[in-house]
């Protein structure tokens, strides 16, 4: 008797294991060495907490969202059944190194402990972070 196994990959687990394939998230995502990384930032305020114009404070809530162009997550959709995009956990794919300095930092910090955060990649190389 003789068995022949089939298996296929899901058209997103075959582009995640394709994309990942030599990814090293520790190299800066450019062609050439002396090419620069352009990131932008942006940000998305979600509401007023406090307004004291006597003391010039604004305390807001807000998200800070980078984007950047990371040649090495590019692909055709067509080959992958029309996937435009994909969520990717963090650490896994490069990402600046930005850090928002105040006096509230420590707050900041102790929300995005408990914050798991996802990249999210589209085919066109285009990356993005929302924090």
């Amino acid at each position: 008797m003789h068995f022949t196994f089939v298996a296929t990959l899901s058209p997103e687990l075959r582009l995640r294991n394709d994309l990942m394939h030599n990814y090293n998230p520790l190299e800066r995502p450019v062609e050439r060495s002396d090419d620069p990384v352009v990131v932008t930032l942006g940000v998305i305020f979600q509401q007023i907490i406090d307004l004291n114009e006597r003391q010039e404070k604004l305390e807001i809530n807000a998200w800070l969202k980078y984007n950047w162009k990371d040649t090495k997550l590019r692909w055709d959709p067509l080959e992958y059944e029309n996937i435009t995009d994909l969520r990717h956990p963090a650490g896994t794919i490069w990402q600046p190194d930005i850090l928002l300095y105040n006096r509230y930092l420590i707050l900041l910090l102790e929300f995005q402990h408990f914050f798991i955060k996802r990249r999210l990649i589209y085919s066109h190389i285009k990356s993005h972070w929302h924090s």
